[in-house]
């Protein structure tokens, strides 16, 4: 009688979906140019995501410096979820992550990555003030 439950046991675990033990990723990662270092996670909440929808979905262009990545400044990595279908003249795809960079004397903008894992920057409207209180940044 035993041996029959432990094989009914066994097989109803092997059907029911099993459930990941890590974590979604669901702080922002602030990191110092100049220190080259993660300084500080930051916790999410809907209404940084909500500023996150709004700044790509207002994205005005193509960032045109050669040098993308400035020598000062900050960085901040931040999950989208759920992933955001991002489509305009110069970018279309689903973004997951975006990374926004804060060059200390121009106006913020954003790096996506495509499909292929292809890094894109672009500029775009919205104000920043918000976002950047939140997470500590000048």
């Amino acid at each position: 009688m035993i041996k029959p439950f432990l094989i009914v046991l066994l097989l109803c675990q092997l059907f029911v979906p099993v459930h990941a033990t890590a974590q979604s990723q669901t702080n922002a990662d602030i990191f110092d140019i100049e220190q080259n270092k993660i300084i500080r996670h930051v916790p999410l909440d809907a209404s940084v995501q909500k500023d996150i929808t709004f700044s790509l979905t207002h994205i005005t262009g193509v960032y045109k410096k050669f040098r993308a990545i400035p020598t000062r400044g900050s960085m901040v990595r931040v999950p989208v979820s759920p992933p955001l279908l991002v489509q305009n003249q110069w970018f279309h795809g689903l973004v997951d992550e975006v990374i926004f960079i804060f060059p200390p004397s121009e106006d913020p903008y954003v790096l996506l990555f495509d499909d292929e894992n292809r890094s894109c920057f672009f500029t775009f409207t919205g104000d920043t003030k918000e976002l950047r209180s939140n997470w500590g940044i000048q």
